[in-house]
């Protein structure tokens, strides 16, 4: 018989070990197999997208703007500018050459704003700015006849937008998300966006209502300065709450986020440079995928999508912002009548003059993102003078024109800077969540700003140095009762604010004079001269003997007025008296001449049928 040696097995015991070596072998291949299967309906679906039939439907000079499609493709409701009296239009997306136009709310007073179409497809809803107590939907036939007010029993905002069935509101307050039913329920909390002072809006449901995209920090699609300046994200949410969850990127601007199905979301970036639509697969737990161009849509500002009639409207804009300059001595003079002092194929904003009245410096996006520029007044090319990969914003000349303040946002978080006017590495002075509008005091040792955790309620600080060149000192707040700082006193006295701006800029503001203590030392309520003053941002003439505000009087006149400090009436130094040339919000003044930001826009409706292969 013999004997097994040492070390040997049995034949039964190798026989088993086997069988579990291939058992566990089996094992392992399932649990891949099952990886993989599960990889492939866990991954993002490919899918192709295609446009074609790209056609313009508007050709009027001007502005048309903030598209909605129809449900079924072939009408569009979008407004035609100005902005300020924007009015509710309709067209045809079949026949676009039949030229004709249907306005179904003329009757009522704008501006109109956020169209949108019932689910049936038969009726549109949009509201009206500023439209106080009466605020709700208004609801008309796509053709006309009675216009309907359809109250909102929750929100007083401008953002509050309906379920693709009708039946839910989303809408924010701060940084909130909530929801209601429309027949009144009561609100319910749906989550809390993770950035405090990135209020989120617009919102876009999915067509299955399951999901609610939006915009952080929120940009409104009415605002057609979204064109540059800005970093914004696109979110996500389970329309039955949860936590937002981000789908795109920081340091771009992500906006007008539309459905093309339940699954894939589309939205304008210019994250590769001009402005262009993307589009990424998305669920509740987040975006599946990196975003992808969907070709043919360059220079899209804000778009639409209808999912049954596969078709997209967007807007298309050619925008341009100019500095323009008017004389101070010449009594009222027309809007048209400034000269350009810039003429560049970019987007200027704020600006400001330097002492000697040589220099202008600007911020503009002549780059692509915004920074900081100067340029000779009597004409010349820009200087970069603060570049960086963030934007930069609101120059500051200080008093010896040696060095220009402005402020950026790194971060999610604003930043007040200081740099040599010849160019060279900015030196941080504060920051906070929000700061904006540095002023230099007539000594160069001190700059205010105006801070604060959101836009609710903005506060005048001030930061100090001991010599011009030397290094700056913690900032302390100056003021506590909403006060929105915009220009220095000439004579060193205090600083001029804004006082119940707000969110706001024309409920009860008042102009103010605060000490370097905070104490008021003048007050002017232009409202007892039948003045709205309409901006935070006003400027003192050289002497400080003159205010200067953008403002509208009671009897509907509109522009800049020069305000007495010493007191008497007001006087119209601009008026705002063509529709067609639209004067932003930034002024500056120089020894003999105002500056205002002006723009030159043309803005069309598109649309282009989407073919989508999967």
């Amino acid at each position: 018989g013999g004997m097994t040696p040492t070390g040997t097995m049995p034949v039964d015991r190798v026989a088993k070990r086997r069988w579990v070596i291939a058992g566990v072998a089996v094992g392992v291949a399932a649990i891949v197999l099952i990886a993989i299967l599960v990889s492939q309906i866990v991954a993002p679906s490919p899918i192709t997208i295609t446009t074609s039939n790209i056609t313009r439907v508007t050709r009027d000079v001007g502005i048309e703007f903030q598209p909605a499609i129809s449900p079924d493709g072939e009408e569009v409701a979008y407004l035609v500018g100005p902005v300020a009296n924007a009015r509710l239009v309709v067209r045809s997306t079949v026949d676009v050459g039949g030229g004709g136009e249907s306005r179904p709310a003329e009757e009522v007073g704008g501006p109109h704003i956020e169209p949108s179409w019932t689910p049936d497809g038969a009726f549109l809803r949009f509201s009206v700015e500023m439209a106080g107590p009466e605020f709700g939907w208004h609801e008309v036939g796509k053709y006309g006849g009675s216009v309907q007010t359809l109250p909102r029993p929750w929100p007083a905002c401008y953002h509050d937008v309906l379920s693709p069935d009708g039946t839910r509101v989303v809408f924010s307050r701060l940084d909130s998300i909530f929801g209601y039913a429309a027949d009144e329920g009561e609100p319910e909390l749906l989550g809390v966006h993770p950035v405090e002072s990135e209020h989120p809006y617009p919102f876009a449901w999915s067509p299955d209502g399951q999901l609610i995209a939006y915009v952080a920090p929120g940009i409104l699609i009415r605002d057609l300065r979204v064109q540059t300046g800005r970093s914004s994200s696109i979110w996500i949410i389970d329309a039955d709450g949860g936590e937002p969850k981000r789908v795109t990127g920081e340091g771009f601007i992500h906006m007008s986020p539309a459905w093309l199905d339940d699954e894939h979301l589309l939205f304008v970036s210019d994250r590769d440079g001009p402005r262009e639509v993307y589009v990424v697969e998305v669920a509740a737990s987040g975006p599946r995928g990196e975003p992808r161009k969907v070709a043919g849509l360059s220079g899209a500002h804000t778009i639409s999508y209808s999912v049954a009639g596969r078709k997209l409207a967007f807007s298309k804009a050619t925008m341009r912002q100019n500095i323009w300059s008017y004389p101070i001595d010449s009594g009222t003079v027309s809007k048209g009548a400034g000269y350009p002092v810039t003429s560049e194929n970019a987007q200027i904003q704020a600006h400001d003059i330097s002492a000697d009245g040589r220099w202008i410096a600007y911020s503009s996006d002549l780059g692509g993102n915004v920074d900081i520029y100067k340029e000779p007044v009597e004409g010349g090319n820009p200087r970069p003078i603060a570049d960086s990969p963030s934007s930069e914003y609101d120059p500051r000349w200080s008093p010896d024109g040696t060095e220009i303040a402005f402020h950026t946002y790194v971060g999610g978080e604003s930043r007040v800077m200081v740099v040599s006017a010849d160019g060279g590495t900015p030196v941080q002075v504060a920051s906070a969540p929000l700061t904006w509008l540095s002023s230099w005091s007539p000594s160069g040792l001190d700059l205010a700003f105006n801070s604060g955790q959101d836009l609710t309620q903005m506060e005048a600080w001030v930061v100090s140095r001991e010599a011009i060149g030397g290094p700056w000192g913690e900032a302390r707040q100056l003021t506590d009762f909403g006060c929105e700082p915009s220009n220095w006193a000439p004579d060193g006295s205090g600083v001029l604010c804004t006082v119940g701006a707000g969110v706001v800029p024309e409920a009860d503001t008042s102009l103010v004079l605060v000490s370097r203590e905070g104490e008021i030392l003048w007050r002017y309520d232009p409202s007892t001269a039948g003045l709205v003053v309409q901006n935070i941002h006003q400027e003192f003439s050289r002497d400080g003997s003159i205010i200067y505000a953008r403002g509208r009087h009671e009897d509907g006149t509109e522009g800049i007025w020069a305000i007495p400090v010493q007191g008497g009436e007001p006087s119209l130094v601009v008026a705002y008296d063509r529709a067609e040339i639209v004067a932003e919000q930034w002024l500056s003044v120089g020894p003999d001449r105002l500056y205002l930001t002006v723009q030159q826009n043309e803005i069309d409706i598109w649309v282009a049928d989407v073919e989508v292969e999967r």
